[in-house]
């Protein structure tokens, strides 16, 4: 996962700092949630999808196949 949403968030030219203000957190809660540190809560979770434009698929996916180690 944290591959993906740097990934989506550098094309979409967010920097952290921009894209945790966007979502409304602490950039350093979202370096923990790109770095899967951390796993975000249910309605930070939506913002993020929505604003990456990405499905649950690919989030159950990663959670299935050990990408993201903290819940």
């Amino acid at each position: 996962m944290r591959v993906k949403l740097k990934e989506l968030r550098k094309n979409l030219g967010y920097t952290q700092k921009e894209f945790a203000s966007e979502l409304g957190i602490s950039k350093r809660t979202y370096e923990s949630i790109e770095q899967g540190l951390r796993f975000p809560g249910q309605s930070n979770m939506i913002k993020i999808m929505k604003k990456l434009n990405i499905d649950s698929i690919g989030i159950l996916d990663d959670i299935q196949n050990k990408k993201i180690t903290k819940l």
